[in-house]
């Protein structure tokens, strides 16, 4: 079992952290054919992350939701999802932009409340809710360890207990200039 470091503080806003680390938000994830792999691991590589510490590490969305506004793009212009699982979410989030921005839906369809290695298993069955979720299982360096972490709930838990350490030593703010929140939606 592997012993996660804690001491890393929260932003008011998680966006700006990222930011400050050069980590895009999955908005921001597309192709770059110059680098011949997704934008997010080619900024993960940039502060030091392998691929497979990438693909780890994008697997804390087994847990969490995403408000309709950040995934309807996927939901009604993308051909790789299962035709099911986009029905069922396209219940939720309308087409019309500005309409039900704040729906929200589970970033793992199959056990949005617990942590295990599903949310790789969706991206093996085309139901990443996300488009950044779905693009590593579409991706030549990435689909290897979906698939291997798909299989091999160990190997991602130990992985990304791994990758978490790495990412908590990557720039924590400290003292005055950080918090570690009691919960995380508000300042304590």
């Amino acid at each position: 079992m592997i012993q996660l470091v804690f001491g890393i503080t929260n932003t008011s806003n998680i966006y700006k952290f990222w930011h400050a680390a050069g980590i895009p938000n999955s908005q921001n994830v597309s192709g770059d054919k110059e680098n011949q792999g997704p934008k997010l691991i080619v900024a993960f590589s940039k502060k030091g992350f392998t691929v497979k510490e990438t693909v780890a590490l994008s697997g804390a969305h087994t847990i969490g939701q995403a408000r309709c506004a950040v995934f309807r793009g996927r939901l009604y212009n993308n051909t790789h999802i299962n035709a099911p699982f986009a029905a069922a979410v396209r219940a939720k989030c309308p087409g019309n932009r500005g309409s039900g921005n704040n729906n929200l839906s589970q970033l793992d369809v199959t056990s949005p409340t617990t942590f295990d290695n599903a949310y790789f298993k969706n991206a093996v069955s085309q139901k990443g809710l996300l488009h950044s979720d779905q693009q590593l299982y579409s991706g030549e360096f990435t689909r290897t360890a979906v698939d291997a972490y798909a299989n091999n709930a160990a190997s991602f838990m130990e992985d990304f207990a791994e990758a978490m350490n790495k990412m908590g030593r990557l720039s924590p703010l400290t003292g005055s200039s950080g918090q570690i929140r009691t919960n995380c939606r508000k300042v304590n």
